[in-house]
C-alpha cells in the first residue's frame, strides 16, 4: 500500500514537473515568436498599397506607410537621411529604385542608406489601356497599326479628326503619371525605348533633338489633360472618356479593374513591345533588424501570398483574374535601362511635363 503510493506520489510530481516544463517551453516559444514577428516600418511605393495593406492586417505590429517611389527616393538621397528620424525600416518597391538611391548617395560621397535588397519577388509587365474607339483610331495611324508611346507621342496634343477619329472626341490625350511614379517612369521608359529603337539606350542618347521634342509633346500633352486624384488609369475608370483616351499602367493595377470592371466591353489592355516589367523587391534599410525580419516575410510564403492575391505574378502561385499569364515577360533583366539611365529619363520626363 505505501509502495503504491509512494509510486502514485512520485507520477504525480514527474506530471507536475512535466507541465511546467512545458508551460516554460510554451512561453519561450511565445517569445521567441514575438520577438521574430515583423515590425517596424514598412514604406511602399503607390502601386503597391494593395498588397502593403494585406501585410499589415496580416501582421499587425508593422507599421505602413504609402507614398509614391520618388518621394522615397528623395528621402535616402539627401545628404542628411537619417533612418531613425525618417521613420523608414525598409521599402517594398520595384527595382532599380533601390539601385538608383545607392547610385546617387555613392556619386555624393554619401554613406550607403541600404542593405542589399531581395531577389526580385513578383513581377508586372508594363501596360497601355485605351477605349477599344480610340485605339481603332489610332490603328489607322500608327506604323504597321502598333498602338504604342512612340506612336502616342507623335499624335498627342492634335485633333482626334487629323489621326483617324472623331472631332467631338477633342484632343488626343495620353495619361502618363509624373515623374514621382513608378508607373509614370517606367512608361515613359519604355516609350522611349521604342521611340529610340532599342531598350538599351544611353544617357546620352536623350540629348537627340527629334527625341526632345517628341518627349516635349507627349510630356504638354499629358499634363494638359491633367488629373484630380488617383492614376490615369483611375481616372478613366472613375469618369470615362472625358479623362484620357489611352493611359500607361502596369498588368497588377490594370487586369482586375478593366476586365471585371463597368466598362470592361470599352477597354483593351495592350502589351507594348519590347515587354518591360516592374520587379518588386524588398530592400530594408542598413543595419535594421526590424527591416530584416520584413525582409524575410516578403521573401516567405506570405509575402508571395500577398503579392500574387494583388496581380503580381510569383513563381509558384496561381495567377488572379485578369492576368494574361500568355503574355511574355523579359527574359534578361526588366526591359528597362540601368538605374543611372532611368534617373536620365526620370529627369527627362519631369523637364517634359513643365
Amino acid at each position: 500500500m505505501r509502495r503504491a503510493l509512494a509510486i502514485g506520489f512520485a507520477v504525480i510530481l514527474i506530471g507536475l514537473a512535466l507541465l511546467v516544463r512545458s508551460r516554460r517551453d510554451a512561453g519561450e516559444a511565445d517569445r521567441e515568436a514575438e520577438a521574430n514577428r515583423p515590425s517596424g516600418t514598412l514604406v511602399c511605393a503607390t502601386e503597391l498599397r494593395p498588397v502593403c495593406e494585406q501585410l499589415r492586417a496580416d501582421n499587425p505590429t508593422l507599421t505602413v506607410r504609402v507614398e509614391e517611389a520618388g518621394i522615397t527616393y528623395a528621402t535616402l538621397t539627401k545628404a542628411s537621411f537619417d533612418p531613425a528620424a525618417a521613420k523608414i525600416d525598409a521599402w517594398l518597391v520595384p527595382q532599380p529604385w533601390p539601385a538608383m538611391v545607392d547610385e546617387a548617395r555613392q556619386a555624393a560621397s554619401q554613406p550607403t542608406a541600404l542593405d542589399p535588397a531581395s531577389k526580385v519577388i513578383g513581377r508586372s509587365p508594363i501596360v497601355l489601356v485605351g477605349w477599344n474607339d480610340r485605339l481603332d483610331a489610332l490603328r489607322t495611324t500608327c506604323p504597321n497599326r502598333v498602338v504604342d508611346w512612340n506612336c502616342i507621342g507623335d499624335v498627342a496634343g492634335r485633333s482626334w479628326s487629323e489621326v483617324g477619329g472623331q472631332a467631338a472626341w477633342g484632343n488626343v490625350k495620353p495619361g502618363i503619371a509624373g515623374a514621382d511614379s513608378t508607373t509614370g517612369v517606367f512608361s515613359f521608359a519604355q516609350g522611349t525605348g521604342q521611340f529610340l529603337g532599342t531598350p538599351n539606350y544611353a544617357a546620352n542618347d536623350l540629348a537627340d533633338g527629334d527625341y526632345r521634342i517628341w518627349a516635349a509633346n507627349l510630356g504638354q500633352a499629358a499634363t494638359a489633360a491633367g488629373v484630380s486624384t488617383g492614376s490615369p488609369l483611375d481616372q478613366m475608370l472613375a469618369v470615362g472618356r472625358s479623362s484620357f483616351d489611352v493611359a500607361g499602367s502596369l498588368e497588377a493595377l490594370a487586369a482586375g479593374p478593366v476586365t471585371m470592371g463597368r466598362d470592361k466591353s470599352n477597354l483593351t489592355i495592350l502589351y507594348p513591345a519590347p515587354a518591360a516589367s516592374a520587379d518588386v523587391v524588398l530592400a530594408p534599410m542598413r543595419g535594421s533588424q526590424p527591416g530584416g525580419r520584413v525582409k524575410q516575410l516578403l521573401e516567405s510564403n506570405a509575402g508571395a501570398t500577398a503579392l500574387a492575391r494583388n496581380g503580381w505574378r510569383v513563381d509558384g502561385q496561381p495567377t488572379t483574374d485578369g492576368v494574361r499569364a500568355d503574355q511574355p515577360l523579359p527574359t534578361t533583366g526588366n526591359g528597362l535601362p540601368r538605374a543611372g539611365v532611368l534617373q536620365a529619363v526620370r529627369d527627362t520626363w519631369s523637364e517634359a511635363r513643365r
